[in-house]
């Protein structure tokens, strides 16, 4: 939540202008410039960055899946507009996760950065603007272990041999690893 700031002073001269335009006021508008009034406005600037989605974790069923991250800028006049005007964006660990500066389509505006999850683990995606930047982690976590199959099931063994077991793991998405190395083996007798 940002602090609310106080809006600066305005004065009379602005005040009756603004008023006249609302009002739809043409002739007094018209009066108003020909007596040689005039008012400076300046344009709204970007003075903060953040990013959505802030701090995700993305269930990845498939990895090399795409995801959009958008920007929001911060403007002096105290509004918040999506930005996408030369945005640089960039992952911390791109053997996680990469970010292209090709930005999307989202409500018929081309906006945000495309990322790919890459593998299993958190990186940090930041955006750039000139001096601004913004920061949010992203973590491609893998589905559920739902179960754990050995092979080969039931073997027979020779007394005094060995055998290779392996463990593969199926998750929630149907999905299946090798997970022989992850866990810890024993033997009930």
């Amino acid at each position: 939540p940002r602090a609310s700031r106080p809006k600066p002073p305005r004065d009379e001269e602005a005040e009756q202008l603004l008023r006249l335009c609302r009002e739809g006021r043409l002739f007094e508008l018209q009066a108003w410039v020909a007596a040689g009034k005039s008012l400076s406005v300046t344009a709204a600037t970007v003075e903060s960055l953040h990013i959505v989605p802030a701090n995700a974790t993305t269930l990845a069923s498939a990895l090399g899946g795409s995801y959009p991250f958008m920007v929001i800028g911060h403007y002096t006049d105290g509004s918040d507009r999506f930005f996408s005007s030369s945005v640089h964006w960039e992952s911390s660990d791109t053997s996680v996760a990469t970010i292209t500066n090709t930005s999307f389509q989202f409500g018929g505006v081309s906006i945000g950065g495309v990322a790919t999850a890459i593998a299993y683990g958190t990186t940090t995606i930041t955006a750039t603007f000139g001096p601004l930047s913004a920061s949010t982690s992203w973590t491609i976590a893998a589905p559920p272990l739902t179960s754990i199959a050995i092979t080969p099931n039931s073997p027979t063994v020779t007394a005094g041999m060995g055998i290779q077991l392996q463990a593969i793991g199926t998750y929630a998405d149907g999905s299946t690893r090798d997970i022989t190395s992850l866990g810890n083996w024993s033997s009930s007798s």
